[in-house]
């Protein structure tokens, strides 16, 4: 699933990840002329240098920690951003773009079959990339992408997301109870499925059996079987949709929905609810 940003967004989750769960504030920084601009993903490298890629291909940055932001380009597609260490970044879609100079200049790598819409690495020459129906996988850095999963099914849909607990246990979800699992770095995987009803969006694994994920219909769920089963740890509005896990410190994670957030400091024990101001 491809999730959209506003720039308003994007400070909410700086944030967050900055103060890690301390009291802080929301502030509007979306400039007049940006109205209605959608943006597919935001990425910092440090606490103050911070890219945003708007669906147009217009690529923001910002130097202070998001209080402004000016366009670098506006001739760079893609759907996600990563950044692998200080100096090296990719931007990935249909197309495969990599920076190494800490995002000034940005040259194309290679193109893809199937657009890829997360991008993230494990180290820093294992990564993954994951489109609608497919896992990619750099082994060189980013240097060059293969296919390790093709996956489509009319009925149980796209790949959501994906999580590594390490170099080889991950996991990756798809719709109405179906998921893969691999334990060889991701060279193979296997499709399984959960015993629930809920559609889960994103996931997050302490290890290769507990873990914790949010739906698109507002619950928090928690599993210790390896993902075969899961519990509710809370429930939300039936309007809430909590599209994405944000895990940051040692303990805390965030869900966002359009008019609160959800926060834990016990990585996912118990929750609370806070409102976003108008």
């Amino acid at each position: 699933m491809i999730r959209k940003y506003t720039v308003l967004l994007f400070a909410m989750i700086i944030a967050s990840l900055a103060l890690q769960g301390q009291t802080f504030k929301y502030t509007n920084i979306t400039p007049p002329n940006w109205h209605g601009v959608s943006f597919n993903d935001v990425c910092f490298r440090d606490s103050l240098n911070g890219f945003a890629i708007a669906s147009s291909g217009m690529l923001l940055r910002t130097k202070n920690a998001g209080d402004t932001w000016q366009v670098q380009t506006d001739s760079l597609s893609g759907i996600a951003l990563c950044f692998k260490n200080k100096d090296t970044a990719f931007c990935i879609g249909s197309k495969v773009f990599m920076s190494i100079d800490g995002g000034e200049t940005w040259n194309q790598t290679q193109t893809l079959p199937h657009a890829a819409y997360q991008i993230s690495f494990i180290n820093q020459k294992v990564g993954f990339a994951v489109g609608l129906q497919t896992i990619r996988k750099t082994s060189d850095g980013g240097k060059t992408w293969k296919q390790v999963l093709d996956y489509f099914d009319p009925v149980s849909g796209i790949i959501e997301s994906y999580h590594f607990v390490d170099a080889n246990n991950g996991f990756a979800f798809a719709q109405l109870g179906v998921y893969f699992q691999t334990t060889n770095g991701g060279e193979t995987w296997s499709k399984k499925t959960y015993s629930t009803k809920y559609d889960i969006f994103d996931a997050y694994f302490f290890d290769s059996l507990h873990g914790i994920a949010c739906t698109g219909s507002g619950e928090i769920l928690e599993s210790f079987d390896g993902g075969a089963s899961w519990s509710i740890l809370i429930k939300a509005n039936n309007t809430d949709d909590f599209s994405q896990l944000i895990h940051f410190g040692t303990s805390n994670f965030k869900v966002y929905t359009s008019d609160a957030f959800w926060q834990s400091n016990d990585n996912g024990k118990t929750w609370t609810k806070t409102a976003i101001p108008n």
